[in-house]
């Protein structure tokens, strides 16, 4: 336990942290989130939540290793999404690589240098090694084809 300021006779810390605790479960009457509408202009509400064909698990405890590959949406919820599934791949592939790179670069420098570099506080190397023209192009590449597959799977929308 805390003991009170002596002039002040109370323990600060402790209303300190009821306040933080307070605060914490109060919710914010000044922040409108995405999914909010508090605000009338005209009759109308100001961000409304639009009608969304995303699923949703009701909480975080019902999440998969699935919920990586399949699709997004009601519609193919439950189908392997071949743009994600591609994206994932090549991540973790480049990911795997530049892990090889930093434990390459790692395992070459001596002991005695390592704990030098702990006593006077200096990197043991100056930057992160850099990466390939191949490597940035592949990312660039996977990522794009995620995101035009993600386009063009929009149903066009109506004007009603």
């Amino acid at each position: 336990m805390v003991t009170p300021h002596p002039r002040l006779q109370i323990d600060v810390a402790e209303q300190l942290a009821h306040s933080i605790v307070a605060a914490a479960h109060a919710p914010s009457p000044n922040l409108v989130g995405a999914n909010e509408s508090r605000s009338l202009v005209g009759g109308e509400h100001l961000f409304q939540q639009p009608a969304s064909p995303l699923v949703k698990n009701p909480s975080p405890a019902y999440a998969t290793v699935m919920d990586f590959f399949t699709g997004e949406e009601a519609g193919n919820a439950n189908e392997i999404d071949i743009s994600r599934v591609q994206n994932l791949i090549i991540t973790a592939i480049l990911v795997v690589a530049y892990a090889g790179l930093l434990f390459a670069r790692v395992r070459n420098i001596p002991a005695a240098s390592v704990v030098s570099a702990l006593n006077t506080g200096n990197p043991l190397f100056p930057a992160m090694p850099d990466v390939s023209d191949s490597f940035t192009a592949l990312l660039g590449l996977s990522h794009a084809t995620y995101l035009v597959a993600k386009a063009s799977q929009k149903p066009p929308k109506s004007d009603q």
